[in-house]
């Protein structure tokens, strides 16, 4: 008797442990790894995980305002939110959270957080076993750091609805700085001397597309902050040289940029460490906005909290896995006063990024522009291939186009890269395969469209937002880096000098009591007149076997090489006034 009543005990005991068990159902998974990648080792057990969870929202209301305040016609135009505003309108996520963290907490994660759309939480490899049905294992592209990273992951069901997905699980974008995905090539410089004749400086920048303006102080609040990713950093002596010989402005008091450090990004202002990217980027965004306060934002990957792995070590920047996109748009969200205009010249193959990834990115992206945040965007140095290697080939293995990310966001503007011939050959350009073609770009792009003719067909979706949005002289930037001058060319040439234009337009419009341009594409479309139409040259093809099919041509109007061509500053203040 006694012998049945605890067995029947046990039986009850049972049940309602294997009750209290969540039921965990598929989330997000991959089945293909994408060219490149490949399992390097097993993960140990005791490595730490650092994950966050991006949390959905049941109404975009932001959107809406996101959109009036950016259309030029809008009664709403110009009037951006301010950030406690902007909290006010998006959901209260916090009774989906707290479910969720009770569930983390009570399944051994440690170091739950929530934040805004997110929660971060830390957990082992063993563990996410268990919590997630999750099999993490290194992976490697190439020779580059492998990373921990998982093919599939399983959340309980009741929290499908709540959790758009969880990262890095199932991201295989690139994580460090490499040529392909750097934007920025270094060339050989001329033997003898380094002058504005044989190279592009700022003097010749501003003559070319009539740059009139000069601010007459750095006081009208008018801010350009610039993205520092992956172990880029540039160097305020590099810098300063570099403005001394061939700034725009003789100084007798040095001009100097302010450094952010985000999630384990780094500083060590030497000139040995200067990376080629940071060095680009920063030099033209100071010469060109001068005297405008410049923010180099060096994000390192890491996440908000310490990583460790066993033993108590941290895990070396170079070897996080975390793409820097949410971190960066995250901080700027937080910030009360954010620069106005954002300077960004990396990107990845679209198709490397997950959609739900891709898309939270892109919301971040419109709640700044609700914010009156100018995003501008490097398109990209692949040609027709993106970032790849010119197979240029889909998720499923067919030809395919590849557009780059986040330039395919349609709260961006993509900023492309000419050269003395037209079309530089190199700059990439397209069209998503995840974001529909906006209303702002409709006209322009069918008109394209339909000069295609035919060609490229099954090469690219002809409903998807179109990038770039506009060029710039992208080749033979004179730069100043580890103590030497060299050339650099790509889209992060172009981008940063775009920025500084932007930077300069609002710095008149403060003055003058108007507000800053913002999201600028609305903007920018409408005003044919402002452009100057590149119709020549073409960007690179793809080579899949023997199947070569040429990359995407400039045409007359808006194109996939070039977008609506190069901006003539003096013409777009005359459209401001």
């Amino acid at each position: 008797m006694k012998l049945a009543i605890l067995t029947g005990l046990l039986a009850t005991a049972l049940t309602s442990f294997a009750a209290s068990i969540p039921q965990l159902v598929r989330h997000e998974s991959i089945e293909l790894l994408p060219d490149g990648w490949r399992v390097r080792s097993v993960a140990n057990d005791a490595d730490l995980l650092h994950l966050q969870i991006a949390l959905k929202h049941t109404r975009n209301d932001y959107l809406d305002i996101a959109n009036e305040v950016s259309d030029p016609d809008s009664p709403r135009y110009g009037q951006y939110l301010e950030k406690y505003q902007l909290e006010a309108i998006i959901p209260d996520l916090g009774d989906h959270a707290g479910e969720i963290m009770r569930w983390l907490q009570t399944s051994g994660a440690s170091r739950v957080r929530h934040q805004g759309d997110f929660i971060d939480f830390e957990t082992t490899v063993e563990n996410a076993r268990v919590l997630l049905h999750a099999n993490f294992k290194y992976y490697q592209y190439g020779t580059e750091k492998p990373i921990l990273r998982t093919q599939s992951y399983n959340i309980p069901s009741k929290y499908g609805a709540m959790i758009d997905f969880i990262y890095p699980t199932i991201h295989f974008m690139r994580t460090s700085q490499t040529p392909p995905k750097s934007l920025v090539r270094r060339q050989h410089i001329p033997t003898g001397p380094v002058t504005c004749a044989i190279s592009i400086c700022p003097r010749n920048l501003t003559s070319e597309y009539n740059v009139t303006y000069v601010p007459q102080d750095n006081k009208s609040g008018s801010r350009l902050g610039v993205a520092g990713f992956l172990e880029q950093w540039p160097s305020q002596k590099d810098t300063q040289k570099f403005l001394k010989d061939y700034g725009l402005r003789n100084r007798s008091i040095p001009y100097k940029y302010n450094t952010v450090l985000l999630d384990g990004g780094q500083n060590p202002n030497d000139p040995s460490k200067a990376g080629a990217e940071a060095t680009l980027d920063i030099e033209y965004a100071m010469a060109m906005a001068d005297p405008l306060p410049v923010t180099y934002f060096s994000t390192g990957g890491r996440p908000p909290l310490t990583l460790s792995q066993p033993g108590n070590k941290v895990v070396p920047q170079n070897e996080s896995g975390n793409e820097p996109y949410l971190s960066f748009f995250r901080h700027i969200l937080s910030l009360p006063n954010p620069p106005q205009v954002l300077s960004i010249s990396y990107a990845d193959d679209e198709q490397s990024v997950p959609l739900p990834y891709a898309r939270k990115v892109c919301s971040l992206a419109a709640q700044l522009a609700a914010r009156g945040v100018s995003i501008i965007v490097s398109s990209g140095d692949g040609g027709a291939a993106g970032n790849g290697d010119k197979t240029c080939k889909g998720p499923n293995g067919k030809k395919r186009f590849v557009p780059t990310f986040p330039a395919s966001c349609p709260w961006v503007t993509a900023v492309g890269a000419t050269n003395e011939y037209g079309v530089a050959h190199y700059s990439s350009g397209g069209f998503s395969n995840y974001f529909p073609r906006p209303k702002w770009q409709e006209g322009q792009v069918k008109g394209y469209l339909a000069s295609l003719n035919g060609s490229h067909t099954g090469w690219y979706n002809k409903t998807g937002r179109g990038i770039p949005d506009v060029s710039l002289f992208g080749s033979d930037y004179l730069t100043y880096g580890g103590g030497y001058a060299y050339q650099q060319k790509g889209t992060s040439a172009s981008t940063p000098v775009f920025a500084a234009m932007i930077a300069l337009l609002n710095d008149k419009r403060l003055r003058e009591g108007k507000p800053v341009l913002g999201f600028l594409n609305p903007l920018l479309y409408r005003n044919k007149q402002v452009w100057r139409d590149v119709t020549e040259g073409e960007t690179d093809g793809c080579q899949n076997g023997k199947d070569f099919e040429i990359g995407w041509q400039a045409a007359k109007g808006w194109d996939a090489a070039s977008g609506l061509g190069e901006m003539d500053f003096e013409k777009m203040m005359q459209v401001l006034k």
